[in-house]
């Protein structure tokens, strides 16, 4: 388990459009660029993985962890702690919003590790 040091990493601003300046010529096409990212993702989606993030970010405020960028060991104590009482379905959804945010932050996610695919599994099985 990884102790979180006394102060949490400042947070990053999510976005899907590079905030880089362009010359005026292009100031159409940034806009343009910037309404197609908002519809990336039906709003639902939006509303979910806010909420799962705000519950992982919750976790390991509580626990000890810190949350971006986070270890494959948060996310597996994350994914323990919530089996028993989340459907594995939402355990999925929620690992997704995680590694979302993760690479809307430049950071590699955590979720790709054999250890967080391994528990996933484990707990749909177990769940069956």
């Amino acid at each position: 388990m990884t102790a979180v040091p006394d102060q949490q990493p400042e947070r990053r601003h999510l976005s899907i459009v590079p905030e880089i300046p362009l010359p005026g010529v292009c100031d159409d096409l940034l806009e343009q660029s910037r309404e197609y990212a908002r519809h990336s993702q039906a709003a639902e989606t939006k509303r979910a993985y806010a909420r799962d993030w705000a519950t992982f970010e919750a976790f390991c405020a509580e626990r000890g962890f810190i949350a971006l960028p986070a270890t494959p060991e948060a996310v597996d104590m994350f994914l323990v702690e919530r089996a028993d009482t989340v459907a594995p379905q939402s355990l999925g959804r929620a690992l997704s919003a995680i590694s979302y945010v993760h690479k809307q932050s430049g950071f590699e996610s955590p979720c790709t590790s054999a250890t967080v695919k391994a528990k996933l599994a484990g707990i749909r099985r177990a769940k069956k």
